[in-house]
């Protein structure tokens, strides 16, 4: 008899490298998600920053009143709100977009082929006609030419 063997990983060295591979995805999923925010949260803050910044400007040298500024500033972050939300709205668009597209993908997939009976059994017995039987290491049959019904 030969001996043969083989290298089986042990379930905890398949659960580390499955949690690794989970970690890295969501890793490099977050960052596609958070990139578009990020960049319109400093798109909105250097248009707001440049609103005060010449808003000052224009007060100082006298051409705009401190009411109509403290209005502007007001303006600016009330249009930027709406911006920051379609910005995070785009992602959860996307992750439908993925969703059903899976959704879509195993809809797709043809049932599977289900054979109908081809008669329908009447009783459930067990017949046994000549049944011969030995082991690997004998030359003598266990059994020979053995016959029986299970009713």
């Amino acid at each position: 008899m030969r001996a043969t063997s083989f290298a089986i990983a042990s379930p905890e060295n398949h659960l580390q490298a499955a949690l690794v591979r989970q970690r890295d995805v969501q890793s490099r999923g977050q960052r596609l998600v958070n990139l578009p925010l990020i960049a319109m949260a400093t798109v909105v803050e250097v248009g707001i920053f440049s609103v005060i910044s010449l808003g000052t400007l224009f007060v100082l040298q006298g051409s705009l009143s401190i009411a109509a500024l403290f209005a502007l500033v007001a303006i600016a972050m009330r249009f930027s709100e709406p911006l920051a939300q379609l910005t995070g709205l785009a992602s959860v668009f996307d992750l439908m977009e993925i969703g059903l597209e899976r959704i879509e993908a195993l809809m797709s997939i043809p049932p599977l082929f289900v054979q109908t009976p081809p008669a329908q059994l009447n009783s459930f017995d067990i017949t046994f006609e000549n049944v011969s039987f030995r082991y690997a290491d004998q030359s003598e049959w266990t059994l020979q030419d053995v016959s029986f019904l299970f009713a």
